[in-house]
């Protein structure tokens, strides 16, 4: 369930006028949005309770299970960090824009949390359960109480919020292996409403749910705070400026955490695609703690693939085709939501349950790339997505 908002970073005192925008960032915050819609994808489409358990019963073919390990191995979790990493990039600018405007940064910023925590309990409720933008309001709270400490306090921090993360994860895979699964009476009630409603009981449903995500998130989010504290010391040290000037240093940060991410996610797929490891306590802490210790080298690793990439021109112009989602990321994010929701839910074609990974992930390209066209579009008319023009107008007023 992994989901995040704009850090929406270059933006003036008048909300309609926007001033250059780095398209190497925006291009990797389009690029995270397609990760992050090919996991949600799940949790949209099927009972998350016993997501592992009904998937692996109900689509046990070969496509299903090779496109699940592959979602597992390269996407899961590695583009959630890099949305943190971007929100603490995007906090810095946001801070320096405030201090050369000689505005007060901190009312304009806590202005910005409510309203992401606003928009995540509509979200939530009325779309998908799975929502982050409530949890990053609740952890920049957070970051801005550390807005003035060092680079070196920062990254020590980031590095113990790590280590904490992974045992909470272990402790959660545990726990899921260890508690008792949901009745096959509670799989069909979760089938019944989400496929035939009515829209009431679906949000009643979803706010049950809703709770138990912002508890598991703020309880497993240190590694989220984390990213958060290193995307803000890159943003000191002007990293992702100059990529021409960089390639040594992301060279460096590719050969180190290529192989080892490689190497290391092997361990969550091998786990969560064997319906006894996945139950077996000692192998699903194993599985969940190895799950949070290595993505952040996979995240590492895209970061730095992309900024390599950006040194040649012709790269640019290719992966400039995720910019426009990048742009306008707040509200092709809910746009997500909405959309699936269609084919899924009762109101739409009420498919909930009968998507399996490889169908899933077909309607989340189909989705990206229906809302990519539409940014595009709208880009032309608009110098900002529209849920982005009215964030402005209540965060500067």
């Amino acid at each position: 369930m992994n989901q995040a908002p704009s850090s929406d970073a270059s933006v003036t005192s008048d909300p309609l006028t926007p001033t250059p925008r780095s398209t190497l960032l925006d291009s990797l915050r389009g690029f995270a949005l397609l990760g992050i819609l090919l996991v949600n994808i799940e949790a949209m489409s099927m009972p998350i309770t016993v997501t592992i358990t009904y998937e692996l019963q109900q689509f046990t073919g070969a496509l299903d299970r090779a496109v699940s390990w592959v979602l597992l191995y390269l996407v899961d979790g590695k583009f959630i960090l890099i949305f943190s990493f971007l929100f603490g990039y995007g906090f810095e600018l946001q801070q320096a824009k405030a201090v050369r405007e000689g505005v007060d940064f901190a009312a304009r910023y806590k202005r910005r949390m409510f309203w992401l925590l606003g928009l995540g309990l509509v979200h939530g409720l009325l779309l998908f359960f799975g929502d982050i933008l409530g949890t990053y309001a609740v952890l920049g709270f957070i970051l801005l109480a550390f807005r003035d400490a060092s680079d070196r306090v920062l990254l020590k921090a980031a590095v113990l919020l790590w280590i904490a993360s992974v045992f909470c994860y272990a402790l959660a895979g545990l726990a899921s292996a260890m508690l008792d699964p949901p009745t096959p009476d509670q799989i069909d009630d979760a089938l019944r409403i989400h496929r035939q409603g009515p829209f009431l009981d679906l949000v009643l449903f979803r706010a049950q749910d809703l709770a138990a995500q912002y508890g598991i998130i703020l309880l497993l989010g240190a590694q989220l705070l984390g990213a958060f504290f290193v995307g803000l010391v890159a943003a000191r040290c002007e990293l992702l400026r100059n990529p021409v000037a960089e390639r040594a240093f992301w060279m460096r940060i590719l050969k180190v955490s290529l192989p080892i991410a490689l190497l290391g996610n092997l361990a969550f797929p091998i786990v969560s695609s064997s319906l006894e490891l996945s139950r077996d306590p000692v192998w699903a802490a194993l599985g969940f703690a190895a799950r949070d210790l290595f993505t952040p080298f996979g995240a590492a690793a895209y970061i730095a693939a992309f900024a390599l990439l950006h040194v040649d021109a012709n790269w640019q112009r290719r992966l400039a085709i995720f910019a426009p989602q990048g742009r306008m990321s707040l509200t092709v994010y809910v746009g997500q939501s909405l959309l699936c929701g269609f084919v899924l839910y009762h109101y739409g074609l009420g498919l909930y349950g009968d998507v399996g990974p490889a169908a899933g992930a077909a309607l989340a390209l189909f989705v990206y790339t229906l809302l990519a066209a539409l940014a595009r579009v709208w880009l032309r008319r608009h110098p900002v997505g529209p849920l982005e023009a009215l964030q402005q107008r209540v965060v500067y007023r």
